[in-house]
């Protein structure tokens, strides 16, 4: 489950280092005069500065939990990956809080994998449809409808508040005062 990285060097090696070279860092800096990017590089101990011809900024989305978001390293998303599907493996009530596209795919994927086996699947969507961002209602009650068709609960208007992680299970709170 879940076996998302691929090697992006591995990917291009067939291109000479001419025409390719892949930096894992953190843009730090702009200068739109000699179109260059400053990279903090390893921590900031070898930063580097990078020149471009064309600049594409995307700054994609930002998450408390290396699962969704690169945070410090590979390594440390990698661990958050092994160690969701150990606890998942053996998991007896599933919950995805937030009924946007991650949680969507996030639950339809756990349900899909796990649909065999016995575990209380739910996603708590915090309004009143999942994918709200979406202008096509349609697409909003196809999504729930294919959730459900995999025993997936679809809870709307509740949102987790604060959670506890332990070494077994987590403590929620959600916005009712309810606990969990």
């Amino acid at each position: 489950l879940f076996a998302v990285f691929a090697s992006i060097p591995d990917a291009f090696a067939a291109y000479p280092p001419s025409q390719f070279t892949f930096i894992l860092g953190l843009a730090v800096s702009l200068d739109e005069n000699t179109n260059t990017v400053g990279v903090e590089v390893g921590g900031g101990k070898d930063n580097q500065e990078v020149a471009y011809n064309t600049l594409v900024i995307a700054t994609g989305t930002k998450s408390n939990s290396p699962l969704w978001t690169f945070h410090n390293s590979f390594s440390e998303t990698s661990t958050a990956f092994e160690e969701l599907n150990s606890r998942l493996a053996t998991a007896k009530s599933i919950l995805i809080g937030g009924g946007g596209a991650a949680g969507v795919e996030t639950v339809g994927e756990i349900a899909f994998t796990y649909k065999s086996q016995k575990k209380d699947i739910t996603i708590l969507s915090g309004g009143t449809v999942l994918l709200p961002i979406l202008r096509h209602a349609t697409v909003s009650r196809q999504a729930e409808a294919q959730l459900k068709a995999l025993n997936v609960k679809v809870v709307h208007n509740l949102r987790v508040t604060s959670s506890t992680p332990s070494s077994d299970k987590t403590k929620l709170l959600f916005s009712d005062g309810t606990k969990k």
